[in-house]
């Protein structure tokens, strides 16, 4: 689920600081590792995601938790941003 993978991508950005996805920029001792199947499951069935690694495991995600295999609320985070670009009323005519 692309909203699932792109929280995964920042919280990784934010932890390691490096946007650049690759070794060139890895001097700190921790950087990305590349990724792992994770099969969740949801209010909208099961979901294969790719999750981002960091080379010392040291990062805890918010968004799926390690180890987390049951995620509530999905429906809400697909859900809410459609509708808040829909019009609240629309005329009738």
């Amino acid at each position: 689920m692309q909203i699932l993978e792109t929280g995964l991508e920042v919280e990784m950005d934010e932890h390691v600081g490096d946007t650049n996805h690759g070794s060139a920029r890895c001097n700190c001792g921790n950087c990305r590792d590349g990724t792992r199947s994770k099969l969740v499951i949801t209010e909208v069935g099961s979901v294969d995601i790719d999750v981002r690694r960091d080379r010392n495991s040291m990062l805890e995600p918010a968004t799926v938790k390690n180890r987390q295999r049951q995620l509530n609320g999905v429906d809400s985070m697909v859900i809410s941003p459609t509708a808040k670009s829909e019009p609240a009323h629309r005329g009738r005519g």
